[in-house]
């Protein structure tokens, strides 16, 4: 199966302590452009975007629950205005999450992102993953020893893109 490759095109400007990010997701595949922008501050990390008719802030953070490394929450919040009507909302929400421990069976995922020019003009990045196979053990009663076999390591790259910061 051959990956999927995108040309992504960025232009990032700073103004005010805050970062307005526009650009272009272009699969090369499909011939499917996709346009998008954001808009996040410096100070309270919030971001600022538009989806469908509204304009929306919103903010989120990671809080660890009690002493226990595996278990936090993600507490979100957002405020979001309707372009066309004016009617204002806002929700807030959170999400208890068990951090779960890698499964080898089912593959892990890397995903790397790695300059090509100086500056960061010009980057690559991958989606790749790699599936170990599950070993089987046998014990050989004439040898008196335990026998491993395994099999292929399976390694599939999913993702290939360009990404252009103008």
């Amino acid at each position: 199966m051959n990956p999927a490759v995108h040309i992504k095109a960025r232009k990032s400007i700073d103004f005010l302590q805050t970062v307005f990010t526009v650009g272009m997701d272009y699969n090369v595949q499909s011939k499917i452009a996709q346009f998008k922008s954001s808009w996040s501050d410096k100070i309270i990390g919030a971001r600022l975007s538009i989806k469908g008719r509204e304009l929306q802030l919103s903010k989120s953070w990671n809080i660890a629950l009690g002493e226990r490394d595996d278990i936090s929450t993600k507490l979100r919040f957002r405020v979001a205005i309707d372009t066309r009507t004016g009617a204002a909302y806002y929700r807030c929400g959170f999400r208890t999450e068990t951090i779960m421990p890698i499964n080898l069976k089912k593959g892990v995922v890397i995903k790397k992102r790695f300059s090509i020019t100086r500056g960061d003009t010009v980057q690559l990045e991958y989606k790749a993953n790699i599936n170990l196979p599950e070993p089987n053990l046998e014990y050989s009663y004439n040898d008196n020893q335990v026998v491993v076999g395994l099999g292929d390591v399976k390694l599939s790259l999913d993702e290939l893109n360009v990404i252009l910061n103008l």
